[in-house]
């Protein structure tokens, strides 16, 4: 096959709750698919001869034994039958020459399916077909840098190629090459503008197509560029270990950052994303100077001991620190100092201790009231908020908010819960 002009086209697919087989998925696997045409760019007469797609699962491990299925949505389609070589790789020959009046963005969509589950993702091709309209991208700029959650205001015109023709229904749009996902952008005062929020996970760069499209005299014409915009975090973060107050639940941070290019300069507030672990969840949150560093605090999920924290400035750079989070009784200022966590644990086991005895001493009392239709009402409750749990990670993790890793472990325990409370429903029901 030959060399890519430009970084190979990634997609990120979530499967769930598939038998676990040769050719079938565990429950909860998440799968990263990429899928690679010979080129990404092509110019009218040359030729695709084949897309290859590769399918493994987070731990890095080849999936063979799946239907991968695909189609060529060109000028004249084409029906893509995968085949498997191994090694978690599945290649489709192509004999199609790309002519002059193909569209300037061809949709490469692509399927595959293991056992009952399936999911469908589509990736984009270039080509220079011959102008039928004109796009100009004015902002951001090719090969601009950017920082992981920056928000970027995209601007663009769409003119026809000659005055005297009007354009009617014209789109534009951002399309993620990592994903497929697709932003419109509309229409401000003649030009076209749009507040994108970069992805947290983005690598090295952010690769973007800008696509428009429009009605010219009823004939539909359209026209495309590529952006390559790099991801370089400048900024040297340092965190101490935070202090979480056992009785609010929050977490006091405080934050240093250095800028690597030059002087630091002294700003009156940060923006941060906190991801806190083992959950994955992330929080946004403003960071205020105090002194020689930034302040702020969040309130992690239950159970979570440790935070990444990304950190960006007003001028888009950005750095990361982790940190991990010490639990402590802060006391009312007027006294001041801290209870020392050892002595907060013994005093929660001595409440504990002194509860669950009451609970004992009074079981009767502490059921009535709980009849059949209140403990009903609960589980299917509970099983609602775990089928939104698994969705929402599912969500999470297509649009990069969290680690695949981060992920799966989330959507495989929702799921494992979800099972153990559809058959208490049953039981409760007969």
């Amino acid at each position: 096959m030959k060399t890519s002009l430009f970084a190979p086209l990634v997609i990120a697919v979530v499967l769930a709750m598939v038998c676990a087989s040769y050719g079938q998925l565990p429950k909860g696997q998440l799968i990263t698919m990429e899928v690679n045409p010979d080129l990404d760019k092509y110019m009218p007469g040359q030729r695709i001869n084949g897309i290859e797609v590769s399918v493994e699962n987070f731990k890095g491990e080849p999936l063979d034994g799946l239907n991968v299925t695909g189609v060529l949505k060109a000028l004249r389609q084409q029906d893509l039958v995968f085949e498997n070589s191994g090694s978690g790789r599945y290649y489709a020959a192509v004999d199609y020459v790309m002519a002059g009046d193909d569209k300037h963005l061809i949709e490469v969509e692509v399927s595959f399916s293991a056992g009952e589950e399936s999911f469908t993702k589509s990736t984009y091709i270039l080509t220079t077909s011959e102008e039928r309209l004109k796009l100009y991208v004015n902002s951001p700029k090719d090969g601009a840098m950017i920082a992981a959650g920056q928000n970027i205001t995209f601007e663009a015109e769409v003119r026809p190629m000659t005055d005297s023709v009007s354009l009617a229904g014209v789109e534009v749009w951002i399309i993620e090459r990592l994903t497929g996902q697709k932003t419109r952008i509309e229409e401000k005062g003649g030009v076209y503008s749009k507040v994108f929020t970069v992805p947290r996970i983005i690598g090295n760069s952010l690769n973007l197509i800008i696509y428009a499209k429009a009605l010219e005299d009823g004939v539909e014409v359209d026209a495309a560029e590529a952006l390559q915009l790099r991801n370089r975090p400048v900024l040297y973060v340092e965190a101490d270990n935070a202090r979480q107050d056992l009785l609010n639940g929050k977490v006091a941070l405080d934050v240093r950052y250095f800028d690597k290019n030059g002087p630091t300069v002294e700003l009156e507030s940060l923006a941060a994303n906190i991801t806190s672990y083992p959950s994955g969840i992330v929080q946004s949150v403003q960071l205020v100077k105090e002194g020689g560093s930034y302040a702020g605090g969040y309130r992690p999920p239950k159970g979570d001991t440790s935070a990444d924290i990304l950190v960006w400035d007003s001028f888009g750079n950005s750095g990361e620190a982790g940190i991990s989070v010490v639990p402590v009784i802060v006391q009312p200022k007027s006294t001041g100092g801290e209870i020392p966590w050892v002595l907060v644990i013994i005093a929660i086991v001595v409440a504990v201790g002194a509860v669950a005895a009451f609970a004992l001493l009074r079981p009767k009392k502490a059921k009535a009231g709980a009849g059949p239709s209140d403990a009903l009402a609960r589980l299917e409750e509970e099983k609602t908020e775990l089928e939104e749990t698994i969705k929402q990670t599912k969500l999470d993790f297509y649009k990069r908010r969290i680690e695949s890793d981060v992920a799966n472990k989330r959507i495989t325990e929702a799921e494992e819960k979800l099972e153990v409370v559809k058959k208490r429903i049953e039981s409760a029901k007969k």
